[in-house]
């Protein structure tokens, strides 16, 4: 009876880990083809948009340009660090039509900049990046707070109603400024060749578990199987 029970144990886990294995497999393969078809797409010239947004063509991840007026009047920004340095991320409202408009992510800004207006452009101005969909928030981050200006992570939704944008768009995607002649981040002793600081297209194609990542999962999950296999069939010949 002992017996049965071990080998039910073994066998059990076996099939646990083969599924853990197989799922991170799944997961690498996914992530894989994620990779190329971002990479693909950004790979194209900035097509120009403005809103509404045609409701036949998927925009999502693909390089776009518009041209509109930024209100810096109504400009978030959320603390957030750049390569171990302090400073902010600004989002801004940028007004197209009308009251139609768009969010955009202009990039990061140092702390000691905050408020200046050498990095917000007047005017008409023309911006390009990469639209992209509206983002689950983790359980672990804070609501944001219209009443206290205090922004924690990005809400098209409670943007737009803050910035008055009306059109769906703007309630749904945001516009991520992207300088794509830069191929890489900007260090801190380059002293800031612009600010704000865009982002570069490799941030895109880039997860915090890469592929390689799974595929070491995996083989964790496949060599743990075995083990327990291994131990299964050890006990079924009387050896433990």
């Amino acid at each position: 009876m002992k017996k049965v029970i071990v080998t039910g144990i073994f066998g059990g886990g076996a099939l646990m880990c083969l599924r853990g294995g197989f799922w991170q497999l799944r997961r690498k393969n996914w992530k894989e083809n994620l990779i190329q078809e971002r990479s693909q797409h950004l790979e194209k010239d900035p097509e120009s948009i403005s809103v509404p947004l045609p409701t036949e063509k998927e925009y999502d991840y693909l390089p776009v340009k518009t041209k509109g007026t930024f209100d810096h009047s109504k400009e978030m920004l959320m603390l957030r660090k750049y390569e171990e340095m302090n400073g902010y991320r600004v989002i801004t409202p940028l007004f197209i039509k009308g009251k139609q408009g768009i969010l955009v992510n202009r990039g990061w800004i140092p702390r000691d900049m905050k408020g200046k207006q050498e990095y917000r452009p007047q005017g008409e101005v023309e911006v390009e990046g990469i639209l992209k969909p509206k983002e689950e928030k983790s359980k672990f981050v804070p609501e944001n707070s219209i009443a206290l200006g205090e922004w924690y992570y990005i809400d098209p939704e409670v943007m737009a109603e803050y910035s008055g944008l009306e059109n769906p768009e703007a309630k749904h995607k945001v516009l991520q400024e992207v300088n794509f002649s830069r191929n890489r981040v900007v260090y801190q002793e380059e002293d800031f060749p612009e600010v704000p600081i865009r982002s570069v297209k490799s941030e895109f194609s880039s997860f915090t578990i890469m592929p390689e990542t799974h595929l070491g999962y995996s083989l964790f999950w496949f060599s743990s199987a075995a083990i327990c296999i291994a131990f299964n069939i050890l006990i079924l010949k009387g050896r433990l």
